[in-house]
């Protein structure tokens, strides 16, 4: 039977989501499906910090959209009414004048709070846009490190640097930066990028744009450090009010990277928590968004935070 959810932008509708999410990581079944994508669709909003269930799975499907895409089909929901808040509030009563309502005309009330056709049309344009989105991000993802090298010493890396990120193609995510010394006063720029594998060839990449005109002007040659194959999973971290944003993610090469950003407009920071040398396939944090809890390809699951130094401390393993 079809789980089914009336008025999830209304208080009431959020309120039901967020005590049916509370022992639950999504709609339906244990991994993020077709489901959880009707009831992305169907808010208008994200649920704010007092729904903190719906919150955290609404973060953790945005971050799997951004990122890997949802290809499960899952059981099925059904989404009765997507009624606003504002259909809550009592209705002002009629004026006296007015003229009485036919109480044979059913097509006059509206018992159920129904949309109006602009808000169906909307809701249903939505729908088609996140679906859209997640059909073209079923394949995997790949993280890349490059390593781009000058002509000279006098090769200003700053407009090196530009020159890279102004390649744009969809499935490309350019990420952090920084320059390393070679000797003889050279220094070479290493910057990651996030790829859709199905859409993005790094090879191509490469020799048809940072190795062609007019991005060679800077660039002498570019070579691949490290590729990382495969999204597996991705989750967003509770923040509690900080402005620091944290997602971890999993990868078919056994990597969980932590990424942070400081602030909103800096660039994302990643760090390899560890390395299972197994492919990862879930990762879930805490409601404080301190212990990061990893299942892995030997049926394990464990418990993680990050120590002082910023390395990988395990807590502990979970008993099946």
């Amino acid at each position: 039977m079809a789980v089914a959810f009336a008025n999830l932008n209304a208080a009431s509708g959020l309120q039901k989501l967020n005590d049916y999410l509370l022992t639950r990581s999504y709609i339906t079944g244990y991994q993020a499906s077709k489901d959880d994508i009707a009831v992305y669709a169907a808010l208008n909003t994200p649920p704010s910090s007092e729904y903190v269930n719906a919150a955290r799975w609404y973060n953790h499907i945005d971050a799997l959209l951004r990122l890997s895409g949802i290809a499960e089909e899952g059981k099925g929901v059904k989404i009765e009414s997507t009624a606003t808040l504002l259909e809550e509030i009592p209705a002002t009563p009629a004026v006296a004048d007015k003229a009485p309502v036919d109480e044979d005309d059913d097509d006059d009330v509206d018992l159920f709070g129904e949309e109006t056709e602009e808000e169906k049309k909307a809701a249903e344009e939505r729908a088609a846009a996140v679906k859209a989105s997640a059909k073209k991000k079923e394949s995997g993802k790949s993280s890349v490190l490059l390593d781009v090298k000058p002509w000279d010493d006098e090769t200003d890396m700053k407009k090196l640097e530009e020159a890279v990120r102004s390649v744009q193609m969809e499935g490309l995510l350019w990420g952090a930066s920084k320059l390393v010394a070679v000797g003889y006063g050279i220094k070479k720029l290493q910057i990651m990028m996030t790829i859709v594998d199905d859409l993005v060839s790094v090879d191509e990449l490469i020799e048809e744009y940072l190795c062609a005109e007019p991005a060679n002007e800077y660039i002498q040659s570019c070579d691949i450090v490290a590729f990382n194959k495969i999204l597996r999973d991705v989750a967003w971290a509770p923040n509690l009010g900080l402005p620091k944003s944290t997602i971890a993610s999993a990868s078919q090469d056994g990597t969980v990277v932590t990424w942070t950003v400081a602030k909103e407009g800096d660039q994302w920071r990643g760090k390899v928590l560890y390395n299972f040398r197994t492919p990862v396939w879930r990762v879930s944090w805490s409601l404080t968004g301190n212990i990061l809890a990893v299942a892995d390809g030997n049926n394990n699951v464990t418990l993680w935070k990050e120590a002082v130094d910023g390395v990988g401390q395990q807590v502990t393993t979970v008993e099946p």
